[in-house]
């Protein structure tokens, strides 16, 4: 029994140490999202470890306990035992004691009958007997001694293991304190890491919604100019007023600061919105590498694409002519305005046809980025030329000569009250006969067709 409760506390005392994950708990300072999941998942692991660490070492404590239970109660009974036999012992003596006293007795009496020259009686059959109980009761007193001494050492064998015993399971009890601190701080680790994913989200959540609404503004913007530019039309193209009016200023085209502000205006929507795109992609980066990310659908983005085969230094020289040229001192209409199609779309697709551009996960991303910023910068020049172009109008139509107006509508031919309907391709009717059809517009030069802007924009934003 002592060989196994040595062979027991050497087990639970010579168990190598593990190092403690103190030093990983914190993670890597500074570190990428990448660094923390990997931190993430070896704390995970740790704690996995140290969990059946620390149920195994639970389990040697109990088998540790029971056995010493046993022992101790074996114990108690040896101790029992030792003292009964204690007692019998002194029993024995007593007698031995009571039985010497007798012989002593008897010898003296017999010693005096013989001084006083009287024959010794014959040994008396009692004496024979006490003497042979005597003898007995010192074999059996022998006897006990000896497993009394038996008993002794057996005590001090189990009184050994039991010291070491309690010492293994005070280590064991020290290991779980210490198993369970580490768990505790691996724990914390993990919520502060829960945390910080929280905080990730919670911004991705509120620079989405902030691009959405500057993309809502946006849209706000877009649609009270395409408003604003259909009244202005509408009233234009109503019937000419043949009553007598005073002398209007000569018209003027948008001056360089109206110009400037737009450009500025523009700007400053495009700084935001890229701000926003790549805040969004930094907080969707962390989400990705924090947390096992999904499968991504295909997003699907469409192109508006007009037909053209103009250039860009025609367009200048035709469409933003701010000192009155050719077209009788009138830009043409923002409805006759468009801008060649971009290279990466195709050039072959109908008027107003949506070109629909697929991009997935992977090495499609670059493509799908550069589609994207194409689509992007073609939306915002029609949005810069439509807003140049509807303010030029609202001031010639502002500062135009009712006389002007009056001659430009009898010189006209009867499509010139159409000259509104530039939308629906009905450029070609306002053949007038002065330099302007009757509601004022323009006429594209010979061998060009009209030219149309179309704000669209049916790509989907967001991830």
């Amino acid at each position: 029994m002592s060989d196994h409760g040595h062979d027991g506390s050497q087990h639970g005392s010579g168990r190598p140490d593990t190092p403690s994950p103190r030093s990983e708990i914190g993670g890597p300072a500074g570190g990428t999202p990448e660094d923390y999941r990997r931190s993430t998942a070896a704390l995970r692991r740790r704690v996995l470890h140290l969990s059946n660490e620390l149920r195994q070492a639970t389990r040697r404590a109990d088998e540790a306990t029971d056995l010493n239970r046993e022992r101790i109660c074996s114990l108690k009974s040896h101790e029992l035992m030792c003292t009964n036999q204690g007692r019998e012992i002194g029993r024995y003596r007593a007698e031995v004691n009571r039985l010497r006293e007798e012989r002593d007795t008897l010898q003296a009496f017999l010693e005096s009958d013989r001084v006083m020259g009287m024959d010794p009686p014959s040994a008396a059959p009692e004496i024979s007997a006490l003497e042979t109980q005597i003898a007995d009761l010192n074999r059996d007193l022998d006897r006990r001694l000896g497993e009394i001494r038996h008993l002794q050492a057996h005590i001090d064998d189990l009184t050994q293991d039991r010291g070491n015993l309690e010492s293994t399971i005070h280590h064991l009890a020290s290991e779980m304190s210490q198993a369970g601190g580490e768990i505790l701080d691996l724990q914390q680790a993990n919520r502060d890491l829960d945390r910080s994913r929280e905080d990730a989200e919670s911004t991705l959540s509120a620079t989405e919604e902030s691009l959405r609404r500057t993309r809502s503004e946006l849209d706000r913007v877009e649609a009270e100019l395409l408003l604003s530019r259909s009244d202005r039309t509408d009233r234009g193209s109503s019937g000419p007023d043949l009553q007598p009016q005073p002398a209007d200023p000569q018209p003027t085209g948008p001056t360089q600061a109206d110009l400037d502000q737009v450009v500025r205006d523009r700007d400053t929507l495009r700084d935001q919105t890229r701000a926003r795109d790549a805040e969004i992609l930094s907080a969707q980066q962390t989400l990705r590498s924090t947390s096992p990310s999904p499968s991504r659908p295909q997003k699907k983005r469409s192109v508006p694409v007009e037909v053209d085969d103009g250039s860009m230094e025609e367009e200048d020289a035709s469409e933003f002519d701010l000192g009155g040229g050719s077209t009788g001192g009138r830009s043409p209409s923002a409805d006759q305005t468009s801008f060649p199609p971009s290279k990466d779309v195709d050039s072959s697709q109908p008027s107003g046809e949506v070109i629909e551009v697929r991009s997935g996960s992977g090495a499609e991303e670059e493509e799908e980025e550069e589609n994207a910023e194409v689509a992007d910068d073609l939306y915002e020049a029609q949005t810069l030329m439509g807003i140049s172009q509807f303010r030029s109008e609202a001031r010639r139509r502002d500062h135009a000569s009712p006389q002007c107006r009056s001659v430009g509508g009898s010189g006209g031919s009867p499509g010139g009250s159409d000259g509104s309907n530039s939308d629906a391709g009905s450029g070609d009717q306002g053949n007038g006969s002065g330099p302007t059809g009757g509601s004022g517009l323009a006429n594209p030069p010979p061998g060009r067709q009209p030219l149309r802007i179309t704000f669209e924009k049916s790509r989907s934003f967001g991830h």
